[in-house]
């Protein structure tokens, strides 16, 4: 699956990755309605485990990281975890919370990923295409999600699928794409190699990069915060702030 493929060795390449804010600080998700069986349930109507469960099922649905505790109890942590470098806990996170029951693209029952893009407007169109289709799930397009930036250089050797556009991994439909990629990114780590580079499914001409293992992800900053705010539109209204809150 791997040999036809064109292989390229990266070294400090600089991809942004967006992550729930929610993952930082308590949850700035507003006033959302999830389905639930057909049935819609709104936020305030929930409390305690139940509201916690929801918000963390939306915010799963836009970034595969988990609480990186939970690495304590993952049977498949991947090695090279990057204790003792500074924000080394989001990487940990990123590879403690394998997917059994829903993919990502590359990474699902098995292993972790970490997903990135290599410009911000690239990165939101990814994120933004998840979280919108869970709220046409739930019906109701409201919500508030504020994401922030993660800054790493990713170094290893690269399965390069830019110029095979029409690769399944990169099939829109998820229920294919996500089936294909998850096999591919298993025949990568077979051979020992760190991520798959790729174009971005939810916006053309763009670049993404996927790290497959946690030594590939190196010098990790915070950046911006991004909020993304639906009020109705399946398009959402898109703001930018420093990290001290401050507008741009």
């Amino acid at each position: 699956m791997v040999q036809n493929l064109t292989v390229i060795r990266k070294a400090q390449l600089r991809g942004m990755r967006l992550i729930s804010s929610g993952r930082l600080r308590e949850s700035v998700l507003l006033n959302v309605d999830a389905a639930a069986n057909g049935v819609r349930t709104g936020l305030e109507g929930l409390v305690g485990e139940d509201k916690a469960e929801l918000l963390a099922e939306i915010q799963n649905a836009t970034s595969d990281l988990r609480p990186a505790h939970q690495e304590e109890n993952g049977a498949n942590r991947p090695s090279g975890s990057s204790h003792g470098v500074p924000n080394s806990a989001h990487v940990r996170a990123a590879f403690a919370g394998p997917r059994p029951l829903s993919l990502n693209r590359f990474n699902g029952p098995n292993h972790g990923g970490w997903y990135s893009a290599i410009d911000p407007e690239t990165a939101i169109a990814e994120v933004s295409y998840h979280l919108t289709r869970f709220l046409h799930d739930s019906g109701i397009y409201e919500a508030a999600v504020d994401y922030a930036e993660l800054f790493a250089s990713l170094q290893g050797d690269f399965i390069d699928l830019r110029n095979v556009p029409a690769h399944p991994a990169l099939h829109p439909d998820c229920s294919f794409g996500y089936t294909a990629g998850n096999a591919l990114a298993e025949a990568a780590l077979a051979q020992g190699l760190s991520g798959i580079i790729y174009p971005s499914v939810r916006r053309p001409g763009a670049t993404c990069v996927t790290a497959l293992v946690p030594d590939a992800v190196q010098s990790i900053a915070e950046g911006d915060i991004w909020r993304l705010i639906w009020s109705g539109s399946t398009s959402p209204r898109i703001e930018r702030y420093r990290s001290d809150g401050t507008a741009f």
